[in-house]
C-alpha cells in the first residue's frame, strides 16, 4: 500500500462519518488523477483489505464507494501498517534522509541509508541531493565525513526542518526508528496539559494543527537537550512579546524532569510560538501597532474598490489585525494547507482578489516579500465574511464553532453559514479547548469534528458544508429559535416597563427632559452596543486631554508636547515617549494618518501603563518627513487590543474630508470635543 492508497482510505472514511457520498468522479476531483489510476488504487486497496481480513470496499451502480468494515476494524489495520508497507516517492525518501540524519548521534553511511529505505546504494545518492535542496534555505549542509554522511548547521535550523519533516511525512508514524526516538504516551499527555494549562493563562488558543505542531516541538526539543544538543549560545531572540509564554512553559518542563536548559532555549521556543497559528492571539510585538494602522488603511481601499461597505466591521479589523500577525512568519513552520479550496475562494471571488492584489502592496512591505497566492485566498475569506455580514440583520441565537482548522478555513466555513442562516457566532475555538469553555450563554455548538458534548446541543458538519448538512441545520436552528422566542418575549417586555417606570420616575417634571429620558432607554434597549461604541473615542480622550495653539519646533518636539500630560499623569514613562520618536525615525511617517494628522504610539511594553489619548493642534504645522501635521493625537496602549475600537474609529473619522474641516473650524477644546463625539455617533 503506497501513501495515496492510504489518503484515499482516510478520505472515503472522513466521507462516511459526515455521510457524504463518496463517488469515482469526487475521488479524481480531489487526488487529480485518471480515472484508470483511482480504479487500479481501489483495487489496490480491496487486496489489502482482504489480506488484513476485512471486508471490500463495495461500488453501487452509480459508482458511489463504500467500506463494509467498520471505523474502528479500518484504524487498527492502518495502525498495525509497517513504514515498509509504504512506497515513498523520491521528495519523501529525500525527506527521510535529512530526518534519518539529524536524528543520527553519529554520522551514517550511504550504505546504512539504503538498508533503512529499501533502495539502491545508486538511488540514495541522487535522493541526497534533493535532500540538500531541502535542508539548503535553513543554513544547513550535508557534509561528507570518513565515516559517512552528517549534517551541519545551527541547532535552532535543524530543530525546525526535524519539526516540518515530522509534521508532514505521515509514514514517519511508522517508522520504528521514530517510535523509539518519541517520549512515552504518559510524558506526551503532560506536555499537551502543560500547552492547555497555558493556553487558558494567557487567552492565547492555538489552532489543533499548530497545537500538534507544538508539541512536537517539544518532543524534539527534549530529545535534542538529552542528546547534549542545546540551542547555539548566539541564538538571538526575535519576538520577545512570546517569551512569558515560553518562560512558563518551560519553567514547567524543567521542575516537572529536572531538565537543565539554557536560555537560548526559551528564545527559539518564544520565536516558534510566534510563528505558530492561532484562532485567538494577543502578544504584543514591535511591528503590532503597524500592522493595525496598515490593516485599517488596506481594509479602506479595498472597500472603495469593491463598492460593498465593510469598511466599519469592527470584527473585519479585529480578524485581519489577528490573521496578519501570524502571516509575517520569519521562521517557515510547514502547515498542511487544502490548495484545493484556497484555489476555489480565487475562482469565485475574482473582484474581491483583484481588489486584494491592487491594494497589497503596504502588506507586502511590512511582511519585507511578496504576498503568496495563498496568502491572498486567506485574506479574500475574511474580505467575503465581512461582505456577507455587511448583509445580514441582527442575529437571533448564540453559536460556538468548534473546528481543528486554522482561521482561514474556519472563516470560509462561517461565511457560507451566513448566506443560509442569521445567527452570531460568539466564538471559534479548537477542539482541546472545549471542556474548559463556559457554554452557559451557548445555544448551539457546531463542529467539525466529532465531540462528546452534553453541556449544550451540537451538531456535526464538515469544512464544507453540504445541501443536506444546511436543511438539517435549519431545522435545528428554527426548531432552538421557537423555544427562545416565547421565553424571550415576555421577560425582554417586563425589562422595558421596568427601566421606563425608572426614568419616568426619577425624571423632573419636564415632559420634553422624559421624553429625552424615554428615548435614551429606548435606544439602549434596541442597540444595546450602541453607548459602547459612541465611547470608543471619547471614553479616553477626555475633556482635559484636548489643547489647541501649542508650539513645536519640529516633529520630535510635536510628539513630547503631545505626549507631556499623559507622562503626568503617569499613562506613560519617558522610555514611551522615546520609543514613539524611534518609531518614525525607523520606519517613517506611517503615523500620519490623514492629511495634516498624525496619531504617534509605541508598544505597551515600552512604557504604558493606561490606556489613553491626548490631542494637540499645533499653531503652525511642523513635518514628518514631507507630510505637514497639525493635529497630533498621542495614544498610550497597554495591550494588544482595548487600544483597537477607539484607534478603529479614529481612523474612520479622519477618512472623512468634513470631519477634518469641522476641526480646523473649532475655535476651542470643547467644541473639538463636540465634533469629535458628533461625528462619532453618526459611525
Amino acid at each position: 500500500m503506497n501513501k495515496r492508497h492510504r489518503e484515499i482510505i482516510l478520505y472515503i472514511e472522513e466521507c462516511q462519518k459526515y455521510n457524504r457520498k463518496c463517488s469515482l468522479d469526487r475521488l479524481i476531483d480531489h487526488f487529480h488523477v485518471s480515472e484508470r489510476t483511482i480504479r487500479y488504487d481501489l483495487d489496490a486497496i480491496s487486496r489489502f483489505f482482504t489480506n488484513k481480513h476485512l471486508p471490500s470496499l463495495l461500488m453501487d451502480e452509480d459508482g458511489n464507494i463504500t467500506f463494509l468494515a467498520n471505523h474502528e476494524e479500518i484504524e487498527q489495520v492502518l495502525q498495525n501498517n509497517d513504514f515498509y508497507s509504504f512506497k515513498l516517492n523520491k521528495n519523501e525518501r529525500a525527506e527521510m534522509i535529512a530526518y534519518l540524519l539529524l536524528e543520527a548521534t553519529d554520522t551514517m553511511t550511504l550504505q546504512e541509508l539504503a538498508d533503512v529505505l529499501l533502495v539502491s546504494r545508486s538511488t540514495i545518492i541522487h535522493d541526497v541531493n534533493n535532500t540538500r535542496k531541502i535542508i539548503m534555505p535553513y543554513g544547513l549542509e550535508i557534509v561528507p565525513l570518513s565515516k559517512g554522511l552528517q549534517i551541519v548547521g545551527k541547532e535552532s535550523n535543524r530543530r525546525v526542518v526535524l519539526m516540518n519533516i515530522s509534521n508532514q511525512m505521515k509514514a514517519l508514524d511508522y517508522y520504528e526508528g521514530q517510535t523509539k526516538n518519541q517520549l512515552s504516551k504518559t510524558d506526551i499527555k503532560i506536555l499537551g496539559q502543560i500547552i492547555q494549562d497555558n493556553e487558558l493563562r494567557f487567552k492565547m488558543f492555538l489552532t489543533d494543527r499548530s497545537f500538534s505542531e507544538l508539541l512536537q516541538y517539544l518532543n524534539i526539543m527534549m530529545r535534542e537537550i538529552n542528546k547534549g544538543r542545546s540551542v547555539e549560545i548566539d541564538y538571538v531572540l526575535q519576538h520577545p512579546s512570546m517569551s512569558t509564554l515560553a518562560n512558563h512553559i518551560l519553567d514547567v518542563i524543567t521542575s516537572t524532569y529536572g531538565i537543565k536548559m539554557m536560555l537560548t532555549e526559551k528564545y527559539l521556543l518564544s520565536d516558534i510560538l510566534y510563528n505558530l497559528k492561532y484562532i485567538k492571539r494577543n502578544d504584543i510585538d514591535d511591528q503590532l501597532m503597524r500592522i493595525q494602522i496598515i490593516a485599517k488603511e488596506f481594509i479602506d481601499h479595498v472597500n472603495q474598490d469593491i463598492h460593498v461597505n465593510i469598511k466599519n466591521d469592527f470584527q473585519f479589523y479585529q480578524n485581519l489585525v489577528n490573521h496578519l500577525q501570524s502571516t509575517f512568519q520569519d521562521i517557515q513552520v510547514n502547515t498542511n494547507i487544502d490548495r484545493g479550496l484556497l484555489q476555489t475562494v480565487i475562482q469565485n471571488n475574482p473582484q474581491v482578489v483583484q481588489a486584494i492584489q491592487q491594494n497589497i502592496g503596504p502588506l507586502e512591505e511590512v511582511a519585507g516579500r511578496k504576498i503568496s497566492e495563498e496568502e491572498i485566498a486567506y485574506i479574500t475569506i475574511h474580505v467575503q465574511a465581512a461582505i456577507e455580514r455587511s448583509r445580514e440583520h441582527k442575529n437571533s441565537i448564540s453559536v460556538l464553532l468548534v473546528s481543528d482548522t486554522g482561521l482561514g478555513e474556519v472563516t470560509f466555513l462561517v461565511s457560507k453559514l451566513r448566506r443560509f442562516f442569521n445567527f452570531n457566532i460568539v466564538s471559534v475555538i479548537p477542539q482541546h479547548a472545549l471542556s474548559t469553555y463556559d457554554v452557559n450563554n451557548v445555544d448551539l455548538i457546531l463542529t467539525t469534528v466529532p465531540i462528546q458534548e452534553n453541556r449544550c446541543e451540537s451538531i456535526l458538519v464538515t469544512p464544507d458544508l453540504n445541501d443536506e448538512e444546511c436543511i438539517v441545520l435549519g431545522d435545528r436552528i428554527e426548531h432552538i429559535k421557537s423555544k427562545k422566542k416565547h421565553s424571550d418575549i415576555d421577560e425582554n417586555f417586563r425589562k422595558l416597563q421596568i427601566q421606563l417606570a425608572n426614568e419616568i420616575q426619577e425624571s423632573p417634571l419636564n415632559k420634553e427632559t422624559i421624553y429625552k429620558n424615554i428615548i435614551s432607554v429606548l435606544r439602549q434597549f434596541v442597540y444595546p452596543d450602541s453607548h459602547q461604541n459612541i465611547q470608543a473615542i471619547l471614553a479616553y480622550l477626555l475633556k482635559g486631554h484636548i489643547e489647541v495653539d501649542v508650539e513645536a519646533d519640529d516633529w520630535q518636539d510635536a510628539i513630547r508636547k503631545s505626549a507631556c500630560v499623559l507622562l503626568a499623569e503617569k499613562y506613560i514613562n519617558e522610555v514611551y515617549i522615546d520609543q514613539m520618536i524611534v518609531n518614525v525615525e525607523e520606519d517613517g511617517p506611517y503615523i500620519v494618518l490623514a492629511q495634516g494628522v498624525a496619531v504617534p504610539h509605541a508598544s505597551p511594553y515600552m512604557g504604558g501603563y493606561q490606556l489613553g489619548m491626548y490631542l494637540i493642534r499645533l499653531k503652525k504645522a511642523v513635518f514628518f518627513g514631507d507630510k505637514a501635521v497639525r493635529y497630533v493625537f498621542c495614544l498610550s496602549t497597554v495591550d494588544k487590543d482595548s487600544h483597537l475600537k477607539p484607534m478603529f474609529h479614529l481612523m474612520n473619522l479622519l477618512a472623512n474630508p468634513e470631519f477634518i474641516q469641522s476641526l480646523d473650524q473649532s475655535e476651542s477644546p470643547d467644541e473639538i470635543y463636540s465634533v469629535i463625539r458628533d461625528y462619532e455617533e453618526m459611525l
